[in-house]
C-alpha cells in the first residue's frame, strides 16, 4: 500500500452517485474533496486544485466528460493538473453523451487516452469503448459494477402510495422512471400501455429533458385513461411513492451504457423489464430478476409485460433485491476504488 491515507478530488459535486461514493471511500480512509463542473467555476477549480495539491491531494477522479464545456479547457486543465503531480481517473458512466456528435467522439477519445485509469460498470462497456472510440482497452481499465441506489426512504405501503398518486388499487402497474430522454424508450412504453388492456396501468415519471418527447407522451396520456405522466424532477422523499406504487419497472432503453434505475428498482424489490443493450444483461438475470427483451420491439415489450404478470413477479422482485445486496454494494465499490487508487499511485513511483 502506498500510504495510510489517500486524498482525492472528485468532480462533479452534486450527484447522488458521487455523494454515496464519497461516503464509501471515507470508510476506506480516503479523504474526498468535491468540486463543481467547470461551466461556472473554472478559476475556482484551478485555484482549488492547486491549493489541495499543497495539502497532499494526489488523485482527481472525474465522472463525466461534460464537466468541461470546451475541449481547450479540458486539455488546459489536464496539462495543469499533471504538471503539478496529479493522477487522473475516470468512471465511464457513459461512453458518449446520449445525444452525441463527431465533436463529442473526438473530445471523449482524447479524454480516454489522457486519463491514467478508467473504471467501467460492465464488461460489455469495454467492447463499447473499443467499438465507438477505437481506443486501447487492454491497459488501465477495471470493471466495477454500478452499486444499488438504496438511500431513499422506503416506509410507505403499496396501497398508500397508489392513493397518494391517484392510481387505482386493482391495476397491474408498470413504471418507467428517470430523466425523460429519447434513449430511455419511454415513447415505446407509452405505446405499449396504449395497446394493453385496461387492467394495466402505466406511470412515466422523471425530469423533463426533452420537451418534444414530453409532448408526445402527453398525447398518449390524453388518448388513454391508464397512463399517468409526471414530467418533472421527483424529490428524493417522493421516489418511494412511484416504486412502491408499481408492480414492475419497465425501462425499454434504445441504447445505454449504465442504468442506475434498474438497480434502484432492485432496492425496492421490484423486477424489471429492460433491453439487451449496454451491460444490462450483466445485471438482469433473465426470468429470475426480470425479463430481457430486444430493443425497439413493441410487440416483444407488450408480450413481456403481459407475461411477467402471469408468473411470480413478486418472487422475481425478491431475487432482484437479494442480488443487489450480494453483488452491487457501495462497500465493494469503495474497496475496489481504494485498490485502484493505490495501484495508480504505486505505478507513479516505479
Amino acid at each position: 500500500m502506498v500510504s495510510n491515507q489517500i486524498k482525492t478530488i472528485m468532480i462533479p459535486h452534486k450527484h447522488d452517485y458521487i455523494l454515496r461514493l464519497k461516503k464509501a471511500l471515507e470508510k476506506e480512509n480516503i479523504i474526498v474533496s468535491l468540486l463543481p463542473p467547470f461551466h461556472y467555476a473554472t478559476p475556482y477549480n484551478f485555484l482549488k486544485v492547486l491549493f489541495l495539491r499543497l495539502f497532499g491531494y494526489r488523485i482527481i477522479h472525474i465522472h463525466w466528460v461534460y464537466i468541461f464545456p470546451f475541449s481547450f479547457l479540458m486539455k488546459m486543465f489536464f496539462g495543469f493538473a499533471k504538471k503539478i503531480g496529479y493522477k487522473i481517473v475516470w468512471t465511464v458512466h457513459n461512453v458518449l453523451p446520449h445525444e452525441s456528435n463527431e465533436k463529442d467522439i473526438e473530445k471523449t477519445k482524447w479524454f480516454y487516452n489522457n486519463v491514467d485509469f478508467r473504471f467501467v460498470n460492465y464488461k460489455s462497456n469495454i467492447k463499447k469503448l473499443k467499438r465507438e472510440l477505437g481506443v486501447n482497452t487492454r491497459e488501465n481499465v477495471e470493471i466495477i459494477f454500478h452499486p444499488v441506489f438504496d438511500s431513499y426512504p422506503n416506509n410507505i405501503s403499496r396501497d398508500e402510495s397508489r392513493k397518494k398518486l391517484s392510481i387505482p388499487l386493482d391495476k397491474k402497474v408498470v413504471l418507467g422512471f428517470g430523466l425523460i430522454r429519447k434513449y430511455k424508450g419511454m415513447d415505446l412504453l407509452a405505446q405499449a400501455i396504449k395497446h394493453l388492456d385496461n387492467e394495466y396501468y402505466g406511470i412515466i415519471a422523471g425530469e423533463n429533458r426533452d420537451s418534444e418527447l414530453v409532448k408526445e407522451l402527453e398525447k398518449y396520456a390524453t388518448e388513454v385513461g391508464n397512463l399517468k405522466l409526471v414530467p418533472h424532477k421527483i424529490p428524493n422523499e417522493n421516489v418511494q411513492l412511484f416504486f412502491n406504487a408499481c408492480d414492475v419497472v419497465v425501462m425499454p432503453y434504445y441504447d445505454v451504457t449504465t442504468s442506475g434505475v434498474v438497480l434502484l428498482a432492485y432496492s425496492f424489490g421490484k423486477p424489471v423489464i429492460t433491453t439487451r443493450v449496454g451491460g444490462l444483461h450483466e445485471v438482469v438475470e433473465d426470468k429470475k430478476t426480470g425479463f430481457l427483451i430486444e430493443p425497439n420491439n413493441l410487440e416483444m415489450l407488450i408480450d413481456s409485460i403481459e407475461e411477467i404478470f402471469n408468473v411470480d413477479y413478486t418472487k422475481m422482485g425478491e431475487n432482484a433485491k437479494k442480488l443487489a445486496y450480494e453483488k452491487f454494494t457501495w462497500e465493494v465499490l469503495g474497496e475496489k476504488t481504494r485498490k485502484i487508487y493505490d495501484q495508480v499511485l504505486l505505478d507513479e513511483t516505479r
